[in-house]
């Protein structure tokens, strides 16, 4: 698959590049989602820089280092675990939000930040990190939430507004 990576840290329009690399697995609790849009955030500008790495290699095991936190795309492969049932029509996981996420849905997703992330074809991400995207609302509408509605959402709870909805 194609990506937008960095092999070293330092500012983007210096590291970043596009490169092929191996299209990835989901894990028995992951789904792999062919991306449509990724979020673009400044969380990834300081990820690339690298901090008092910048300028320095990233490290084999990370490299190359593809970064963005969320966006939206359609679902293309799914994890055992996260089937809502198996050949035999048994129960698998009992996760009613799981359950519903099925090969070509369309959703919006938050990577984790330990790992790859939205700037590829491809994107491996945990099942509880998706979300279905509502009737009405376009792909490249439910990409800008993720990471900016985490955002948000913190700072309402940092201020202690997040309990007047409840």
């Amino acid at each position: 698959m194609e990506a937008l990576a960095a092999t070293k840290f330092g500012p983007p329009h210096k590291v970043l590049q596009f490169v092929q690399t191996d299209i990835p697995e989901p894990g028995p609790t992951e789904l792999r989602i062919r991306v449509q849009y990724a979020e673009l955030n400044p969380v990834d500008l300081h990820k690339l820089a690298g901090g008092p790495n910048n300028g320095k290699p990233i490290p084999p095991n990370k490299c190359p280092l593809i970064v963005g936190y969320g966006g939206s795309g359609i679902i293309d492969k799914v994890g055992w675990e996260v089937l809502s049932s198996d050949d035999d029509g048994e129960k698998v996981e009992s996760s009613s939000s799981s359950s519903s996420l099925k090969v070509g849905n369309e959703v919006a997703f938050l990577c984790d930040a330990r790992k790859n992330g939205s700037y590829a074809e491809y994107v491996i991400v945990d099942h509880r990190l998706v979300s279905l995207i509502p009737n009405g609302v376009s792909l490249a509408e439910a990409a800008s939430v993720p990471l900016s509605g985490c955002t948000a959402y913190e700072a309402l709870e940092k201020v202690g507004l997040n309990n007047t909805w409840s």
